[in-house]
């Protein structure tokens, strides 16, 4: 038993030993700088990117412009529109509600909706995990235009009575109606918009005051310009009433708030352990409520990538390492997803 007992503490050290950045490379924020330098040099990315390891910030980092034509430059406190990173946090506040006995995500949707078409068949849960066969609202043909002003009832009246893909709970389809859906089921429960919920319960209560629902008439200091791309050249990215998304890519942040989030999911301020480990809990394709579940670098991450117009963004978490990597870019082509990946087997070496 001693044997093994010595075998199994010289393992543990030789693991904590080896993912530690400083001891592992003590060029590593070079290392990362240079891989992100390279991506500038290319064209290939704009934005911020903040690297955390066990309770460290241990690289911080703004990249290129804000806007192009004024050229102002990136800095910590840019403003991005961080697309389906919206998910998780509309995910949060279903469970925030079920915390409180408001709701059940056990609940079918007709208890909210009586008039959806399944409504009887398609659970709070289905429409979290992206099961409950609904045709996705961003799907081509959907919307008659993305400038069009449409309030949240009117965007689900788009796509309500189309036919549905599957019967709900049998596969896995990403779907930006689900959490549409869900926006709605949120304000229902709660008797307060998406917008003021989101703003009283989860960004004000944890410190993120940068962090808000996005709407295009808002005056918003810092706020990033989005770029396309066409051809090789940068352009104006195409203009998308912010209205739309909502519940699945509404929400504009900055690293510093996201890190925010990342410390408060470490702890009980805002969902209890039981009601965290719901959320990290994959379903099909391992995707959970509103996070993917997958290993990278050896190691088991909570993840999500956020696409929208002239923008990209990536959050990477390892709860087992206490690690957590984002990216915010305001250059939609930039590959956020991958670029996370690269930066994690940096980290990891």
């Amino acid at each position: 038993m001693n044997k093994i007992f010595a075998k199994n503490l010289f393992c543990l050290i030789l693991i904590s030993l080896c993912f530690n950045p400083k001891a592992q490379d003590h060029n590593i924020k070079k290392r990362i700088n240079d891989y992100l330098e390279s991506k500038v040099e290319q064209g290939l990315f704009s934005g911020n990117v903040l690297v955390s390891v066990k309770e460290e910030i241990i690289f911080s980092k703004s990249y290129a412009y804000a806007n192009l034509e004024w050229q102002v430059k990136n800095n910590s406190k840019t403003v991005f529109r961080i697309g389906s990173l919206t998910k998780q946090f509309t995910a949060a506040a279903i469970l925030l509600l079920e915390q409180r006995g408001l709701l059940s995500v056990d609940d079918f949707l007709s208890k909210y909706l009586p008039d959806f078409p399944n409504g009887d068949k398609i659970s709070i849960h289905n429409l979290l995990t992206h099961t409950a066969g609904i045709v996705s609202v961003t799907n081509p043909g959907i919307l008659k235009s993305n400038k069009e002003i449409l309030s949240i009832d009117q965007v689900i009246d788009t796509f309500k009575k189309l036919p549905f893909e599957f019967e709900p709970g049998t596969t896995f389809k990403y779907s930006n109606s689900g959490y549409v859906l869900l926006a709605k089921v949120i304000e229902i429960s709660s008797g307060l918009s998406y917008k003021d919920f989101m703003k009283a319960n989860i960004f004000l209560p944890l410190g993120m005051t940068s962090t808000k629902c996005d709407d295009n008439m808002l005056i918003m200091p810092f706020r990033a310009t989005g770029y396309s791309r066409k051809g090789r050249n940068l352009q104006n990215a195409e203009y998308i009433y912010m209205g739309i998304p909502v519940g699945g890519g509404s929400i504009v942040s900055t690293i510093e708030d996201l890190y925010t989030w990342d410390r408060a999911l470490r702890t009980n301020r805002l969902l209890l352990e039981k009601t965290k480990k719901r959320m990290f809990t994959p379903f099909l394709n391992s995707y959970a409520y509103g996070w993917g579940i997958r290993e990278i670098s050896g190691e088991i991450a909570t993840t999500h990538t956020g696409g929208i117009n002239g923008f990209s963004s990536n959050i990477m978490r390892f709860p087992e390492s206490n690690v957590c990597l984002i990216i915010l870019s305001n250059y939609e082509f930039a590959s956020s997803g991958q670029l996370n990946k690269d930066l994690s087997e940096i980290i990891f070496d």
